[in-house]
């Protein structure tokens, strides 16, 4: 480190920083002169250390006097509140943000609060005197922005006032803004009278301002300091020197900041602080001139009057002004010439280098000079003149060339000889003509000096002329469009002697002035912008040049024509350079813009003289013939141009501009002369050039028709030269060229006969065979663009083009060729000018039954769309929209129309990809949309029409649509708006209620046999076959799924028309037909309907049902069944109190009269009645009155009369007639011989079932005695050698099931008749005979009560137990019967549940083999509960199956057969497939899993010799790898790039199946998972090696993943935890052995000790166990060989890993170790 108090730098680096700092005006206390010199001899380090320290007096530092607070100074700070001068303090600091939040605080919290008070409190008003101060510096600082100050006026002090009038100007705009309001309003004050005083704010404000202001632009720093004095340094305390008297000297540096963290980055840079200020001040100066009024001069008779208060702020200003740097803001660059030309070195600082505001600001200080200040600024005008024109045209910001236009040209016009004045050699010119005139003063000849030494003017000297020309050569600086309107204005400004009328002056200039051409100055984004701009400043020049010449000219200058050659050569000249630069591209402009600007030049040329446009005009036009009678592409591309231009010019020149008019006619009649000479030879040359001959004429023609039309008898030659051309135009030459001189040629003539002579004959060659037909097409279809425009003829008779146009139909329809379409749709629309009407009327009938003829069949399915729709469709696309009369007069409209809106909102919804009927689709939507626009009359039976359509669509089961999709397509807005239509209800789209009628009564219903129909079987009806679509419904069937989808649009329109209540009921009854057995005839579903979509439609009809009986039954009165069971008994009509009555009326007699046809009226009065005592609160006198009606009907109409007393029993209300009833029933039954019992008691006994109350119903069937008499008759019946009718023993069953509860306690010989009555049931029914179904159901669920009767109570308990066993033997035939269909019903997969769960509540014993083999196919059964039922029927057969296999495999000694899986259990694992997808799975999920599941079951148990043999035998069928894998893997979407499903809330080791919630859409995947977890614990070796041999990188990746997270922390804590159970622990116990589980490791350590000492192995788990095999490493081995430690350990890994037990494993090692220190033989295990 250096010495304390010596500086480590040299002398030279000190001195070198010390000329830097003085450099930067620092002020230092001691020169860099009075340094001691650098001591000589040695140089080196020896010599600075031997060098002696000179002494060196530096004297203390006067600290600056500190700046007194305001608050402080006048005495406020003990006058005002508190919080108030805190904020004031606050405005002092330096920090801008601490001054920001105090601005916001005093303007919130105080000068807002002082506005909305009525007086100005007087504290508020002082503390504002004090802020005002202390803000000076906060009002010029860019980073603050302040609020209004109206109580500044009131502080006199000249920053202040200074400050605030430049804060007006400032370039933040809105301080500016702020500040202008405030300091206006203070000038108005001031210039206010009051009290009888005048305060004029000349006499007061101005001279402060003006002062402050000029300090401000002449020395901004000085400004700076004054308003932000810098705080005072402390002074250096003198060091303490050493003895010998030597002290350190002071730094030459400034001393550093106090502050540590470097430059506040919110302050500005000098310079830029400097240029605001400047701006500012410039801004107030210009204020001032402009307020301030000039003073008059003082007159000879006021010599004693006192001098304006203002003259002398006056003189100072342009005291300032005459300064030459004041004008320096006016430069862009670093050194002003002016400013040099004083020699002033130590002013060379320039006020606008890199400044641009402030070159704003100056220059917009001119105009305020010049219109006020004339007389003063003379004597300011020649350092303003150099400074104005010196700087102007060397600007380089583009913003500042905009603003220094305007006050640049008032200058220049106000004092033209500034141009002189700035010539630098002017100031030395009047310097030699003053001191000749001094000297001629003393020898007394003036003149003769004068004469002798005057120079002559030189504009090669002039630099601000020749800097003018150098900003013409750059485009205006790079501001053409803004410059060049300035320079005619700059240039009649510069005096003769600068610019003289000679050749090589006005050379010099226009070189100039096109040099920006030449050099692409004017490449702009706007390019067109800048040529105008240019060719307008060259045109303007040239004319005011040219008259300054012809003005100035000597009789011998002028030629005969009295123009000046000069004159007539520089117009020439610049016509012909602006012409070649058009031609050339150097000037970009649209042709129309440069004829006018053309034609304005001749014009004012004209003006000057005539033969001047007349010369300007010949060089243009001679060009132009040039250019056409040339050769060559780039020629005739030359000559194209000129013609637009020269025909802009043309149409610009004004009417009486004659002369330069017979110019333009003579070229253009020379270029037509010229045409018509080389068509007149076109044989002999060149297609290609005749091309160019006619593109070229056309264009003549075209642009130069109004000439040419006026003038066109005076051409014969051009009429000839049309006519004999025009056919080979058409046929030859491309259809732009051929129509452009067509159109041309017909303009020409205003007359018809020849112009229907010209366009007949262009007709003819259309359809002449000379001209192709892609010839015709393009002729053709480049006309009907033209039509659009208007002006072409009509046809004639003699030609037209009836057989092109019937050529095109043919190719339309029968190829449905789209351009030959599209052209005669076209054709059509303007075929007046092509065709005569009847040819129109014919192809527009032919297109309409194409149309007509076309749709209907695509309604239907398998019918491809012809190619003719479209052609036909692109035909009248255009007429409609067009709106032709050839649609408005057709006859066939509204059909045409009911078709092609069939085909837009119908048909448009068909997705076969059919191409042909998409693009037919898109043509007829655009030509509905047409069809609106048209005031059609038909409108009404176009709506009626389509809307049959629909409805006959609706009917048609060949249909290609869907009925929703009708329904869908109907409710577009668009097409309702279209077709008038006020609201879309079921009235408009539902087929007329006629229909339903119709279709309701062909529709019967099948007679499927339940337990609870009690139908008369006689009452079976042969069914009619019936259609269905391709969803498997019927015509009906989709009327009512319209029905349906209307409800949800519409659910007031089963309350309008309560007759399709009863037509929902029919479709429900229909739907569970097809759920009991779909292969039965059903009026509403095929065979091929899908069980999901007669699911839905169920849903869909069971809510709208009870929709509409919940509001039906919201509107009956109490008395409502009374009324209605009246008027049903006498037949008389129903109540008129709502739809319910009218339901329940037509139903009751409908099944009255109809039950011996036919059941579904009786089905369907059962359903109405039903859900009115669902819906409704039916009461015990309510079902009294039911009951009686019954009553009164049984005899005539018994099958209703049954069905009333079903439902009424059904509906858990017990009445006292339903009592009697029972009774009844049951007294006449037990009186009636066995000779009736298959007629009159078999109608009885369905009415006694029928009125069997619920069984949780506080009802009694019967009385115990009246039951056990009825019993003892029934028991005759059977007993009896009558053959009594099947369905007597289902009854009868049906009966018990109601009378056991009854009877269980009164014993006797009824329970034997019942015992008897479940044997021979069981033994007479089968599951493949469907007649015995009912029966077979009704014997399950008697044997399910007494089995439960039997469990409550012990007496009855010991006779049925008796009985059991019979009844169970033939319970157990029937469930393991074998199926002999594939095909199961809804009626058998009933009884199979119902056999399923009854044999797990009895707990029927089942053979092992026969019952897996009977119940395993059922695990893929379509119903899930039966799924369920037989899984769990199947677990306790597996385990039953693995204890015999461990057994037999224990005991048997021969080794040859090994265990193995059952084959049918495999052929049903190979049979699952995985999911499809997550609908597949929600389909099929049981059928998938739960096979697996019983596997694995297999694997539970059983010893190891059996699962090694099981897995084995798994590992060779492959199942693993090809099903298993693959079903978790879809199941959990573990195949990338899916999102595995997560099971983190989910605990899947356990699964309780009969806990599974169908409503959960996750319970598959869950369940998937609970499958994942039993393959990685029970056969963990297979699923390991399958994860071995994947292929698929990312595959594996992603299950490894997946496995580590959720399944390895999971499988090892329960592998470690078994360590711990009692199980084990009693298993491992030795004294010698130990285990210590590191969990947290996944580790378990295995120790056994002999004689104290220990070995020990290490099991570890891997971070995706079991994906991979568990490691085992062994530690000390003591005394056993290391060839058997290997095979120990190896065996504990290999029990592990194949067996999954630790405990196992452990137990073999300890095994082994015993039994070797014994001395006992190791176990074969080892060795196998």
């Amino acid at each position: 480190m250096p010495k304390s108090g010596k500086s480590s730098a040299s002398s030279g680096t000190r001195k070198k920083h010390a000329k830097r700092a003085a450099a930067k005006g620092q002020d230092d206390d001691e020169p860099l002169d009075q340094l001691p010199p650098e001591p000589k001899g040695k140089k080196g380090k020896k010599a600075d250390k031997k060098a002696p320290r000179p002494k060196v007096y530096i004297p203390p530092v006067k600290p600056a006097a500190p700046r007194r607070d305001p608050l402080d100074t006048h005495g406020l700070a003990s006058q005002l509140p508190a919080d108030l001068v805190v904020v004031l303090r606050l405005l002092g600091k330096k920090d801008a943000v601490t001054k920001g939040k105090a601005l916001d605080e005093l303007q919130a919290g105080w000068i807002e609060r002082a506005k909305q008070e009525t007086t100005v409190e007087e504290e508020t008003t002082q503390s504002l005197l004090a802020a005002l101060e202390g803000m000076l510096p906060v009002w010029l600082r860019p980073s603050i922005r302040f609020y209004l100050h109206e109580t500044a006026g009131a502080v006199e002090l000249e920053q202040i006032l200074g400050a605030w009038c430049m804060s007006t100007f400032d370039v933040d705009r809105m301080v500016s803004l702020r500040s202008k309001s405030s300091w206006d309003d203070f000038i108005a004050s001031q210039s206010t009278p009051s009290d009888n005083t005048s305060r004029a704010p000349s006499t007061f404000v101005i001279p402060l301002v003006a002062s402050f202001v000029q300090l401000a632009i002449m020395a901004p720093n000085t400004i700076h300091q004054s308003l932000n004095p810098p705080a005072p340094e402390a002074p250096i305390a003198p060091s303490r020197g050493l003895k010998s008297g030597k002290s350190t000297p002071r730094p030459l540096t400034k001393p550093a900041s106090n502050s540590t963290t470097g430059p506040d980055p919110d302050e500005e840079h000098e310079a830029d602080r400097n240029a605001r200020y400047r701006v500012g001040a410039l801004g107030a100066l210009t204020w001032l001139l402009d307020f301030v009024q000039p003073v008059p001069p003082p007159s000879a008779d006021d010599t004693e009057t006192d001098p304006h208060p203002l003259s002398s702020v006056v003189d100072n200003i342009f005291d300032m002004l005459n300064d030459p740097l004041f004008w320096s803001s006016l430069y862009a660059s670093t050194r002003p010439p002016w400013v040099e030309a004083e020699g002033d070195a130590a002013r060379q600082t320039v006020f606008g280098t890199a400044q641009p505001e402030v070159r704003k600001s100056a220059w917009a200080l001119i105009p305020i000079l010049v219109r006020k200040w004339r007389a003063k600024l003379e004597s300011s005008l020649p350092v303003m003149s150099v400074a104005a024109l010196r700087s102007a045209w060397v600007e380089t910001d583009h913003g500042v060339r905009i603003s220094m236009f305007e006050p640049l040209l008032i200058f220049l016009k106000a004092y033209p000889s500034s141009w002189v004045l700035a010539d630098p050699a002017y100031s030395s010119r009047s310097q030699v003509k003053d001191r000749q005139t001094d000297a001629a003063e003393s020898s007394g000849d003036e003149s003769e000096a004068d004469d002798s030494h005057q120079a002559p003017p030189s504009t090669n000297s002039n630099m601000a002329y020749t800097e003018f020309l150098d900003f013409l050569k750059l485009g205006c600086g790079g501001s053409p469009v803004q410059g060049y309107p300035v320079v005619l204005v700059a240039l009649s400004t510069i005096p003769e002697e600068v610019l003289p009328l000679t050749k090589d002056a006005l050379t010099n200039f226009f070189t100039s002035l096109w040099a920006a051409v030449d050099g692409r100055a004017l490449s702009t984004l706007d390019k067109s912008m800048s040529s105008i701009a240019f060719a307008s400043a060259a045109f303007e020049c040239t004319v005011y040049l040219a008259g300054r010449i012809q003005r100035s000219q000597q009789p011998s200058d002028a030629s005969e024509s009295g123009v000046v050659d000069l004159a007539r050569d520089l117009a020439r000249q610049q016509a012909a350079e602006t012409w070649d630069a058009l031609e050339g591209g150097r000037l970009v402009m649209r042709e129309e813009d440069a004829g006018s600007r053309l034609a304005q030049f001749l014009v004012r040329l004209g003006k000057v003289h005539v033969d001047l446009a007349k010369a300007a005009a010949e060089p243009m036009c001679s060009a132009t013939l040039s250019h056409i009678s040339g050769d060559g592409d780039q020629t005739h591309a030359l000559a194209r141009k000129d013609v637009d231009v020269l025909a802009a010019l043309a149409a610009a020149l004004p009417s009486d501009e004659l002369v330069t008019k017979s110019v333009v006619k003579e070229t253009v009649a020379a270029a037509i002369k010229w045409c018509s000479d080389q068509l007149k030879t076109h044989d002999s040359g060149p297609e290609k050039a005749f091309a160019d001959v006619i593109e070229l004429l056309s264009q003549i023609v075209r642009e130069f028709g109004p000439v040419l039309k006026q003038d066109v008898s005076e051409n014969p030659d051009l009429e000839a030269t049309i006519f004999s051309s025009i056919g080979h135009v058409t046929r030859t030459l491309s259809p732009g060229t051929s129509i452009e001189f067509l159109l041309s040629s017909l303009s020409l003539w205003s007359d018809s006969e020849r112009r229907e002579r010209l366009w007949s004959q262009v007709l003819s060659v259309i359809e002449s065979p000379e001209c192709s037909k892609q010839q015709s097409v393009a002729v053709l279809s480049a006309l009907l663009k033209e039509t659009e425009k208007g002006g072409l003829p009509s046809c004639s008779g003699n030609s037209d083009l009836g057989g092109f146009v019937q050529s095109l139909l043919q190719s339309a329809l029968s190829q449905g060729d789209t351009e030959s379409s599209t052209l005669l749709g076209k054709t059509l629309v303007a075929f007046e000018h092509f065709i005569p009407l009847s040819v129109a009327q014919e192809c527009v009938e032919r297109a309409v039954s194409t149309v007509v003829e076309a749709v209907p069949p695509l309604l239907h399915q398998h019918v491809t769309t012809p190619a003719s729709l479209r052609g036909a469709l692109q035909i009248l696309s255009p007429l409609f929209t067009a709106k032709s009369p050839l649609i408005k007069g057709l006859a066939t409209l509204a059909e045409l129309m009911v078709n092609i809106l069939v085909l837009a909102y119908i048909l448009c919804l068909v997705e076969d990809g059919d191409d042909l009927l998409d693009e037919g689709i898109a043509t007829a939507k655009l030509v509905s949309k047409a069809w609106v626009q048209l005031s059609c009359p038909e409108r009404l039976k176009v709506r009626e029409s389509f809307f049959n359509v629909a409805h006959s669509m609706m009917q048609d089961v060949q249909s290609r649509l869907e009925v929703t999709t009708i329904v869908d397509a109907l409710s577009a807005s668009d097409l309702l708006e279209m077709l008038q239509v006020v609201a879309f209800d079921a009235e408009v789209v539902l087929p007329p209620i006629s229909v339903f009628e119709q279709l309701h009564s062909n529709a019967a219903l099948c007679y499927i046999d339940t337990p609870l129909a009690l139908f008369d079987p006689s009452t079976k009806q042969a069914l009619r076959q019936v259609a269905y679509d391709r969803r498997g419904l019927s015509n009906y069937g989709r009327v009512l799924v319209a029905l349906l989808e209307m409800f949800k649009w519409d659910r007031q329109v089963l309350s309008r028309h309560s007759e399709m209540i009863v037509y929902l009921l029919l479709f429900e009854c229909a739907a569970e037909d097809f759920a009991l057995d779909f292969e039965e005839t059903n009026p509403i579903f095929g065979s091929s309907a899908e069980k999901a979509l007669v699911a839905s439609l169920q849903e869909d009809i069971s809510m709208a049902i009870t929709y509409a009986f919940s509001s039906a039954v919201t509107t009956i009165s109490d008395d409502w069944h009374q009324r209605i069971c009246s008027s049903l008994k006498i037949n008389a009509p129903a109540p008129d109190d709502g739809i319910l009555s009218q339901v329940i009326s037509g139903t009751f007699r409908a099944a009255t009269s109809t039950e011996s046809k036919d059941i579904r009226d009786l089905r369907i009065f059962r359903k109405v009645l039903a859900q009115v005592c669902k819906t409704g609160d039916i009461t015990a006198a309510d079902a009294d009155q039911w009951i009686l009606l019954s009553d009164n009907i049984r005899k005539q109409a018994s099958q209703t009369s049954l069905s009333i007393t079903l439902i009424i029993a059904q509906a858990g209300v017990e009445c006292t007639r339903l009592d009697r009833l029972r009774n009844e029933l049951a007294s006449t039954l037990s009186g009636i011989p066995p000779q009736r019992a298959s007629t009159d008691g078999l109608r009885l006994l369905r009415h006694l079932v029928a009125s069997a109350p619920l069984p949780d119903s506080e009802g009694v069937y019967l009385p115990p005695q009246r039951a056990v008499f009825l019993l003892q008759a029934l028991q005759k019946w059977v007993a009896s050698d009558e053959e009594l009718n099947e369905e007597i023993d289902s009854l009868l069953v049906e009966l018990c099931s109601g009378l056991a509860p009854i009877l269980f306690t009164v014993p006797g010989s009824h329970w034997d008749f019942m015992f008897d009555l479940m044997e021979s049931n069981l033994e007479a029914s089968s599951v493949n005979d469907s007649a015995t179904y009912v029966c077979l159901m009704r014997t399950l669920g008697l044997i399910s009560m007494v089995d439960d009767i039997a469990s409550n109570n012990k007496a009855f308990r010991t006779t049925w137990l008796e009985r059991r066993k019979g009844v169970l033997d033939a319970f157990a035939e029937r469930l393991l019967e074998k199926h002999e269909k594939a095909y199961i019903s809804g009626l058998q997969q009933k009884l199979l549940l119902q056999l399923l769960v009854v044999a797990r509540r009895l707990r029927t014993t089942i053979d092992e083999n026969r019952g897996f083999v009977t119940l395993l196919p059922l695990l893929r059964n379509s119903s899930p509960e039966i799924q369920l039922e037989a899984f769990q029927l199947l677990v306790p057969l597996v385990a039953n199956r693995n204890e015999r296999v461990v057994v037999e495999a224990a005991v048997e000694s021969d080794q040859s057969t090994s265990p193995e899986l059952p084959s049918e259990l495999l052929k049903v694992l190979k049979e699952v497939t995985p999911a499809e997808d997550d609908d597949d799975l929600a389909d099929r999920g049981l059928a998938l899993l739960l096979p697996w599941l019983l596997a694995l079951d297999f694997f539970e148990d059983i010893s190891i010799k059996v699962k090694n043999s099981y897995l084995d035998h798994l590992g060779a069928s492959g199942l693993v790898e090809t099903r298993l894998i693959p079903i978790i893997v879809s199941s959990l979407d573990l195949k990338p790039p899916n999102k595995s499903f997560p099971i983190e809330m989910w605990a899947v080791d356990e699964f309780y199946l009969d806990l599974l919630d169908d409503s959960l859409p996750s319970r598959f995947q869950v369940l998937a998972a609970h499958l994942l977890y039993r393959s990685l614990t029970v056969i963990s070796s297979a699923t390991r090696s399958w994860y071995q041999d994947l292929k698929e990188r990312r595959l594996a990746d992603s299950i490894s993943q997946y496995i580590s997270r959720w399944f390895t922390p999971m499988i090892t804590e329960q592998e470690l935890s078994r360590l711990k159970e009692p199980s084990a622990a009693e298993e491992l116990s030795d004294e010698n052995f130990s285990v210590k589980v590191h969990a947290s490791a996944r580790e378990v350590s295995a120790i056994y000790t002999v004689d104290d000492q220990q070995m020990n192995i290490r099991v570890a788990f891997p971070a995706d166990y079991p994906l991979r095999s568990i490691n085992v490493e062994g530690g000390q081995q003591l005394g056993i060989s290391s060839n058997k430690w290997k095979a120990w350990l190896l065996n504990v890994q290999m029990v592990a890993n194949q067996t999954g037990s630790l405990v196992d494993a452990l137990a073999l090692w300890k095994k082994n170790i015993s039994l070797h220190f014994e001395g006992q033989v190791e176990c074969a295990i080892c060795y196998s």
